[in-house]
């Protein structure tokens, strides 16, 4: 296993500490290594909307650790992409294709938190995916949203059966979306992601804030508050403390890595091209998130997936 050393960076000061979320030292596990903790599949899911999202999933996890098990629920359009592409070996679950042609916000507008609500249902097939890793036999597996951009390699998971991730928000967000993030938890065993479903009916918000009971009910840890940074994290309408951290997303010395609050990011959590649902005050964080990443080690995958993103006049 690797360890985390913070290389220098210049930027605004901020007291790292004063975070909320885990605290544990962070290990990072080396390619296709089997460390204790290392040993997991990863898991995301994306439909035709998606590709150059999943686009670039794929090719950031394949430049840190393209020997990791991946495992994705697709549609049509997805799954003819994940399986020709050739960054890293898949296993694509044919199971979107049912949802058709409505997309996120047409999925939304149904909801009515449910047993039968579509969003729910579509949200839930993170439980399927996972539970298909498992009954692979991996001793674990971690779903992460295909918005997610890997800039290292994964941390090392905890023994205990439920890993997740603490919204680094306001406490007006937490209390309306849930304490930890949705798209990225690590489970251990299928009676986890049992609990999971029973919990995400009729919850506030979907099989987000679920996982609140879900923690109560298993034993859990959380992973590194580096390991899941949203891009609304940035804005002090929705940061942890109410100031504005676009300048805490930065570079190293190095001009490759990228910098959290003075600390290496392992990944990025968000849209580097908002779509329409975006609110005009949200975009600051997206501005943010593409400049400081097209000039990482990741702008190769960048530019392969948003050209329009990495000419001369690209703003950053």
């Amino acid at each position: 296993m690797l360890r985390v050393m913070s290389p220098g960076g210049g930027g605004r000061s901020s007291l790292h500490g004063s975070l909320p979320g885990g605290g544990r030292s962070m290990a990072l596990c080396a390619p296709g290594g089997a460390a204790p903790g290392c040993a997991f599949a990863v898991a995301t899911m994306a439909s035709a909307p998606s590709l150059p999202e999943l686009e670039l999933f794929v090719r950031t996890l394949a430049r840190f650790d393209g020997s990791r098990p991946l495992y994705v629920p697709v549609d049509a359009a997805a799954g003819a992409w994940l399986r020709a592409q050739t960054f890293m070996a898949a296993v694509a679950l044919d199971v979107l294709e049912k949802y058709g042609p409505r997309g996120r916000d047409g999925l939304k507008r149904q909801k009515h938190r449910n047993a039968t609500d579509p969003w729910l249902a579509l949200q839930l097939e993170k439980t399927t995916v996972m539970e298909a890793a498992l009954d692979a036999g991996h001793a674990g597996v971690l779903f992460a949203d295909a918005d997610v951009i890997w800039l290292s390699p994964l941390p090392a998971m905890g023994p205990e059966a439920l890993g997740v991730s603490r919204c680094l928000c306001s406490k007006h967000t937490e209390r309306r979306y849930g304490r930890y993030n949705g798209g990225m938890v690590f489970a251990r065993n299928a009676s986890v992601l049992d609990v999971w479903r029973r919990a995400s009916v009729g919850s506030r918000y979907y099989e987000q804030s679920a996982l609140e009971d879900v923690v109560r009910a298993v034993p859990s840890f959380l992973l590194p508050r580096e390991a899941d940074v949203a891009a609304l994290y940035l804005l002090k309408s929705h940061s942890h403390d109410g100031r504005d951290h676009a300048a805490d997303l930065e570079l190293a010395d190095d001009n490759a890595t990228v910098l959290w609050m003075r600390r290496p990011l392992l990944s990025a959590h968000g849209h580097v091209l908002p779509g329409p649902q975006y609110a005009r005050w949200a975009r600051p964080a997206a501005d943010r998130l593409r400049a400081v990443l097209g000039r990482s080690v990741i702008r190769d995958d960048l530019c392969a997936t948003h050209a329009a993103l990495c000419s001369d006049e690209a703003p950053g």
